[in-house]
């Protein structure tokens, strides 16, 4: 585990058996930095055995420990895979830090965190994942200001849809820019600009210079 990484970073995924979350790196310690962005992708292969530790988990960002001080952006792109591609049950999928992590994600409010899913029409590639575009567990440790979500996603269940982890709101303002783009998803359990819980009242969206969009049904890619 080198402790600083200077550029971006990159992983790209075929094909093949991977027994392992993917992220932008591992991270051993709370001291590894990546100093650029991360451009993470997923366009096949057998995700359906068991990290050797901790969850099977999709992210932008560092999977164990760290900062990434640049953008964070996920595609999972599955629209020319051959084989049965099939997440296991129970899988969170997030463009930015990992799914309750307290790793850093980003510098300032320039930074963007993205998250893309591409699925073949006719399979249930996702199984009833939950999908976050930021799915780190305290809102200070993610530093970027803006997050993209583009799901295209014939065929597929979705356990939830959630901008973000942590509350989207704060101090009764939209704490960051949502663009949300969801196309084709057999069923969505629950779906929010923020975490499962925030309520964007017209107070709270008059107030705030950020804004949470949302757009059902139009082509995405």
């Amino acid at each position: 585990g080198d402790a600083k990484i200077t550029g971006d970073v990159s992983v790209t995924v075929h094909d093949g058996i991977i027994n392992a979350s993917m992220g932008a790196s591992y991270g051993y310690f709370s001291g590894h930095t990546i100093n650029g962005n991360s451009d993470n992708r997923i366009y096949g292969g057998d995700f359906s055995g068991t990290p050797r530790t901790g969850p099977s988990a999709f992210s932008g960002g560092i999977t164990n420990a760290g900062s990434l001080l640049g953008d964070a952006q996920l595609t999972i792109d599955l629209r020319n895979y051959d084989g049965e591609f099939k997440l296991p049950s129970g899988t969170n999928i997030s463009g930015g830090n990992p799914f309750n992590s307290t790793n850093i994600v980003g510098t300032d409010s320039s930074n963007t965190i993205t998250l893309n899913i591409y699925t073949k029409p006719g399979s249930d590639a996702l199984n009833g994942a939950t999908i976050y575009g930021d799915g780190g567990r305290t809102a200070s440790n993610t530093r970027s200001g803006k997050i993209y979500m583009n799901i295209q996603a014939e065929g597929s269940s979705i356990g939830n849809l959630y901008t973000t982890y942590y509350s989207n709101i704060s101090s009764n303002q939209i704490l960051r820019d949502v663009e949300m783009r969801l196309q084709g998803a057999k069923s969505i359990n629950g779906i929010s600009g923020g975490n499962a819980s925030d309520n964007f009242t017209n107070t709270i969206v008059a107030n705030s210079s950020n804004q949470v969009k949302m757009n059902f049904g139009e082509n995405v890619d």
